[in-house]
């Protein structure tokens, strides 16, 4: 075992090992900072910071965040457990591995944890908050398990994670005409057909980008009464590149437009069964609608709508706009497009126009 240029830092493997006596007890710890000089002046203070720790009576009782970590790893399992794995060892573990978690404080998580955000990545771009609330996810499970097996009482993640608002979308909604006009750009300048049928149904149907992805042609069939009907019971996780279960853990059918049916009979083959219904190239189904299908062809959008915001959800929330402007009931367009009546008022209460008068009359002839 070598030994570093500091009192109690030893080489074990490519990482540094501390090693301390109080009171004829030995104390050992393999950290996770590489064996060189900024890892081993690491490694000789966390040493310093433990000795002063377990003389105080601090370090005799708990868990630390290395142990617990362990515990988080073994809940989760497939690109779950390797996310939260990479994410533990990139930025937590170095940080507070040997730490006890009673001991670690809101300001030194929150300190560490803007500095993470204001550090460029790799590709020298700052992180979103967005993935700044993810880095902090399995740390916020640590705590939760920690919490559990009665080491500490409070978990303070949530309230930093609030340190780092997600910024919603703008629901941006395109025009009737403008709806018409990006269809037709796509249909007659796109060379792949999948692009136009994917915002055709986007666009009549208000389905979800990943739900419209993970279409198959037995999910397009007819009801008792001989309607075309769409059954949503799946999305596509283009992260993952896998089928999995809708957003809300729910299933739907719902009436398939008519300029959807006639899209659909226009497109170059017909498939069955089990066979995805959106293609990007003929024989090729969409592994990740935000390029194939989005990014590729904003180019002919934005002859229609300028410099407007474009992505794959303005559609669905073009489909809404349409459907309260048609006057449809309020629970029949939440139930179409997959929410609850509270979820829609809350995503959608700006979209309704209430007729102030007409309202006025109605309530002043109520009985």
């Amino acid at each position: 075992m070598a030994k570093g240029k500091y009192t109690g830092v030893y080489k074990h493997g490519d990482k540094c090992r501390i090693a301390y006596k109080i009171k004829n007890k030995f104390y050992r710890k393999t950290t996770d900072f590489k064996w060189t000089q900024e890892g081993q002046t690491q490694a000789h203070r966390l040493r310093k910071h433990l000795i002063q720790e377990t003389r105080s009576g601090e370090n005799l009782d708990g868990c630390t965040l290395e142990e617990l970590h362990y515990k988080v790893i073994d809940s989760t399992s497939g690109q779950d457990q390797i996310e939260k794995t990479s994410i533990f060892e990139k930025f937590w573990l170095p940080l507070f591995g040997a730490r006890q978690i009673k001991t670690l404080k809101y300001s030194e998580i929150l300190k560490e944890a803007q500095k993470i955000k204001n550090t460029k990545t790799q590709r020298k771009t700052l992180r979103s908050n967005s993935t700044m609330k993810n880095i902090l996810t399995p740390l916020s499970l640590a705590y939760e398990i920690a919490i559990v097996d009665g080491h500490i009482h409070h978990n303070p993640i949530p309230a930093i994670k609030k340190k780092f608002p997600k910024a919603r979308p703008t629901k941006e909604q395109f025009t009737l005409a403008e709806r018409d006009q990006i269809l037709e750009l796509l249909k007659s300048k796109c060379r792949h057909w999948g692009a136009w049928l994917f915002y055709t149904i986007g666009f009549y149907s208000g389905m979800r980008p990943a739900e419209i992805a993970a279409l198959t042609w037995e999910d397009y069939t007819k009801n008792n009464q001989g309607q075309f009907v769409f059954k949503i019971n799946k999305h596509f996780d283009r992260v993952k590149g896998t089928i999995a279960y809708t957003k809300t853990n729910s299933s739907r059918e719902i009436l398939v437009h008519p300029a959807i049916v006639n899209a659909i009979a226009e497109i170059p083959y017909q498939g069955i069964g089990k066979m995805r219904l959106i293609h990007y190239m003929k024989d090729k189904p969409i592994t990740d609608y935000g390029s194939q299908i989005a990014k590729k062809f904003i180019t002919q959008q934005k002859k229609v709508v300028g410099e407007r915001k474009i992505r794959p959800y303005n559609y669905r929330h073009t489909c809404a706009s349409m459907m309260l402007d048609e006057g449809l009931e309020h629970g029949y367009i939440a139930k179409h497009l997959g929410h609850d009546i509270q979820t829609f008022y809350k995503v959608y209460a700006d979209f309704i126009n209430i007729d102030y008068k007409t309202q006025h009359e109605l309530y002043s002839k109520m009985k």
